[in-house]
């Protein structure tokens, strides 16, 4: 039997509006009424319908998180991350995952504006003009992560991609690598930033750009015919003696079929990734480490201005940093 809030004024024996006050923090309640109001609550398994009580507020305290893949470890810790922080701020996360899809990622706009959250925080991989148009002809609430659209002046927070593409290809050049593999899905804004960040450290040190040097690959990770390619590639001559991998996610995938391969890493050829995912420091694999918590703390204060009055003047551009570890060497060939 479902118990409501009558039930639980009944068991405390207070008043519902005085329920009304203790579970909305909408009033002023003596400690003593407060414990007693809670410990029914507790006591009755009572769960207050927060939608219908949000359609009267006309806010749900509800949010939509739209994530590419959230079997890649950087959009897991950016929804766990995001969602705690809501959960601080006594919010709900809805998280969806679009596996990259524009189409997918319609549809769940879409249903979360029909859910009516109060806003939306985007990490999905590519625009859609759909997507764009609602947010701006509506002024529907809404912050991108990881992704910038130009066309609008929607609020964002990225870091700074080409710098940090820059950062990890000047760090191989300066280890005596000019043979370096761009290893990209080329899914996302973001992979096409650090692509041109890779470009720019080339041209900087006159290093001829390769064409065939620049490998494109699922995200999942390479398949057979894929590694057979760049194991092939690497045998070439004269032979790539670094990959810069554009996510960490990619970057430990392959580090394993380097390794199944018999190629000794940072010896015979080093590594780089992208992001500094939790497993990146288990693998000891140099990156370069995006500030996930801090983009997400800022996002939200754009998203709701009521967390910080001073949001306009947050920074929307962060930088990234070098994570050296044991992946990367000297040349030795």
């Amino acid at each position: 039997m479902s118990v409501n809030i009558e039930d639980v004024a009944k068991y405390a024996n207070v008043s519902k509006s005085t329920v009304s006050r203790v579970l909305n923090e909408s009033g002023p309640v003596s400690e003593i009424t407060k414990n007693r109001v809670l410990e029914a609550v507790d006591k009755l398994s009572y769960q207050p319908n927060h939608i219908a009580r949000s359609l009267k507020k006309k806010k749900t305290h509800f949010v939509g998180l739209i994530v590419p893949n959230v079997q890649n470890p950087f959009y897991s810790k950016i929804s766990w991350h995001a969602e705690k922080m809501l959960q601080d701020k006594n919010y709900r996360t809805i998280i969806c995952n679009t596996n990259y899809n524009p189409t997918k990622e319609e549809k769940y706009i879409e249903a979360l504006k029909n859910t009516k959250v109060d806003g939306i925080i985007s990490v999905s991989g590519e625009k859609t003009e759909k997507l764009c148009d609602i947010f701006w002809e509506e002024d529907f609430p809404i912050v991108f992560i990881d992704r910038k659209i130009k066309e609008k002046n929607i609020p964002y927070v990225i870091s700074d991609n080409v710098q940090g593409g820059q950062m990890a290809t000047r760090h191989l050049i300066e280890l005596g690598h000019t043979r370096i593999i761009f290893l990209t899905s080329d899914d996302t804004q973001a992979q096409r930033e650090r692509l041109k960040g890779y470009k720019k450290a080339l041209k900087e040190h006159n290093i001829k750009i390769r064409k065939e040097y620049i490998f494109k690959a699922p995200e999942e990770g390479l398949d057979k015919t894929q590694s057979k390619k760049i194991i092939n590639l690497i045998k070439s001559k004269p032979s790539p003696t670094a990959i810069f991998v554009v996510n960490d996610y990619k970057a430990i995938k392959t580090l394993e079929i380097l390794r199944k391969n018999n190629f000794s890493v940072p010896d015979d050829i080093s590594l780089i990734g992208f992001d500094n995912i939790d497993f990146a420091s288990l693998f000891g694999l140099t990156t370069i480490y995006q500030p996930i918590k801090k983009m997400i703390n800022i996002a939200l204060q754009k998203l709701f201005p009521e967390f910080n009055k001073e949001s306009a003047k947050l920074p929307s551009i962060i930088k990234p940093k070098l994570i050296e570890r044991d992946t990367t060497s000297l040349n030795k060939n």
